[in-house]
């Protein structure tokens, strides 16, 4: 058998002395769960389109102007996170997009 590391050990000791190992680790996860408590309640009231596969579209202020941000999130579907994956379109970007999408839809309904 390999040797054991210290911190290992001394969980395997308190165990054999019948202490509870878990009582501690709980308190450690409820700090988390506080602080994403608070995020969520900021986040709230945002509207977003559901784009499938984790993915959404939703209007952001960033630095004073207003972005279409069409980005990839990760995470428990309870607690999606903004991923690197994605794209932020200027109003007039989104305009743009918006004017040529009949010419879009006309390459997408041809396959």
């Amino acid at each position: 058998r390999a040797p054991m590391s210290s911190k290992r050990k001394a969980k395997e000791e308190q165990q054999d002395e019948g202490e509870d190992v878990q009582a501690a680790e709980p308190e450690k996860k409820k700090a988390k769960k506080e602080k994403k408590g608070k995020k969520e309640e900021k986040e709230e009231g945002g509207v977003y389109v559901d784009l499938g596969n984790k993915r959404r579209a939703e209007v952001r202020e960033f630095k004073g102007k207003q972005y279409l941000d069409i980005r990839e999130y990760y995470g428990d579907d309870d607690d999606l996170k903004p991923g690197r994956k994605g794209i932020m379109l200027t109003t007039d970007q989104f305009l743009q997009l918006v004017a040529g999408i009949d010419t879009l839809k006309a390459k997408i309904n041809k396959k």
